[in-house]
């Protein structure tokens, strides 16, 4: 849950910097499900 300022962090960073935060966001996520 983002709230507002993160949020505005988060538009002001570049769609590259957004793409890699987010697949390394979901490589977090997948490597967690694999654990259990």
């Amino acid at each position: 849950v983002f709230n507002v300022n993160s949020t505005t962090m988060f538009d002001k960073l570049s769609w590259s910097q957004k793409i890699s935060m987010t697949s390394t966001n979901y490589l977090q996520i997948f490597s967690l499900r694999k654990r259990v």
